[in-house]
């Protein structure tokens, strides 16, 4: 007869195993010699792994009615897991008290989950006593997983905001350097760079509308010629340039758009050899996301102290809007320190 609790033990350190997993990516081989190694953005492991526990918490489900589970239950013939959607799983978020929004991305973007889903099954198919349980005991084990992946939501949704320091001394480029030193320790440079400049542009142009996409939104599938655009100019936002995003600045070219290439300061030379390889240097503007936004903060702010600590605090106020608005992550948002908000 199995031990129940033991059982329990190795099956949730599976669990746990599983979900800190990376899967492979792969490229073509023409991708492969044409582009230099693309860094997984911290946006991009954040809908990972809000895939994987949404993968458990729909296996849990299957796993309660039904073992063992067969290649139906677990990949459509399109690489996702049957019933693998954001409202399945905000149905099963609801039974645990959440009414949060969670995983919007599940089942749209991600054509990976059945993989995913095939691997924890593997993890918990080779433990030697799980197949032996009665149903009643297997319900047992699948109410802690969930209870383990229900954690791993409440503590998503529990991750404090942004802190940041500010010097209201130094010009505005600086200070920008500043939030984005504080967002790169947090692993958030990609989603703050793209508000801070979206941020930036509704300020600079309050009669014009300004997008405001989810972060991990692709171009491609919105439409989008860029992650804003203003007139006949396209702004792509960026903390890791590649080729990939010189390409897009080639086809605005095409089209008739003017591209801006917006990126950290110390990513602008490889930028800008980047555009002398897909031969867009001199139509393409690059330039770095402490200056697009810190020099507008000092204009708007007449380069006085006091108007532009009033900015400040008006660029992060809209800053933190446009994340309430688009995010399910509400630790992209900064809190606006007491010397910048004091009036």
């Amino acid at each position: 007869m199995a031990d129940v609790n033991a059982v329990r033990q190795r099956i949730i350190a599976q669990l746990k195993e599983w979900l800190a997993e990376r899967p492979a990516r792969k490229r073509k081989a023409e991708d492969r010699k044409r582009k230099a190694p693309k860094a997984k953005t911290p946006g991009l492991e954040r809908v990972e792994t809000q895939t994987a526990v949404s993968v458990g918490l729909i296996l849990c489900q299957k796993l309660r009615n039904k073992y063992p589970l067969d290649e139906t239950d677990l990949d459509t013939g399109g690489g996702q897991v049957p019933g693998l959607s954001a409202r399945n799983v905000h149905a099963i978020l609801r039974q645990h008290g959440i009414s949060k929004r969670y995983a919007e991305e599940t089942g749209r973007t991600t054509r990976s989950s059945a993989t995913k889903a095939k691997a924890l099954m593997a993890r918990i198919d080779a433990d030697p006593d799980f197949t032996t349980l009665s149903q009643p005991e297997r319900i047992e084990v699948v109410e802690t997983m969930e209870a383990n992946l229900i954690e791993r939501v409440h503590a998503f949704f529990a991750r404090q905001k942004l802190e940041v320091a500010i010097d209201l001394s130094k010009p505005g480029p600086v200070i920008v350097a500043d939030i984005m030193a504080a967002a790169d320790e947090k692993k958030l440079g990609g989603p703050v760079a793209q508000y801070l400049v979206g941020a930036k542009l509704a300020r600079k142009f309050p009669d014009k509308r300004i997008d405001n996409f989810r972060y991990t939104a692709a171009d491609a599938q919105l439409g989008r010629d860029g992650d804003f655009t203003v007139e006949n100019t396209a702004f792509h936002v960026t903390v890791a340039p590649t080729l990939g995003h010189l390409n897009k600045c080639g086809e605005n070219i095409r089209q008739g758009r003017k591209p801006y290439l917006i990126v950290p300061a110390k990513q602008m030379s490889k930028a800008t050899a980047y555009a002398e390889a897909e031969k867009v240097e001199g139509k393409t503007a690059i330039t770095s996301i402490e200056q697009f936004v810190g020099q507008n903060i000092d204009e708007m702010g007449d380069f006085a102290q006091a108007k532009t600590k009033a900015e400040i605090a008006a660029v992060l106020t809209e800053y933190n809007r446009r994340v309430a608005e688009a995010e399910n992550d509400q630790s992209i948002q900064i809190i606006i320190p007491k010397n910048v908000a004091e009036k």
